[in-house]
This record gives structure tokens, sequence and C-alpha cells, in this order.
């Protein structure tokens, strides 16, 4: 439950960085 929600927070957090610094990327690739 709860550790499954916090990863899926952290997975989102880090695409949320990654597509904030390289917004020229394809993500719809991931």
């Amino acid at each position: 439950g709860a550790d499954v929600a916090h990863k899926q927070q952290s997975v989102n957090h880090l695409l949320y960085l990654v597509t904030s610094h390289y917004p020229s990327l394809d993500y719809s690739l991931l």
C-alpha cells in the first residue's frame, strides 16, 4: 500500500525533474 504509493510518487517526481530539464526529448518512448 503506502510503500508502493511512495515509490510511484518518487518515480513521478523523477520524471518531472527529467522532463523539466530536458523538454526536447521524445518522452513518448517511455
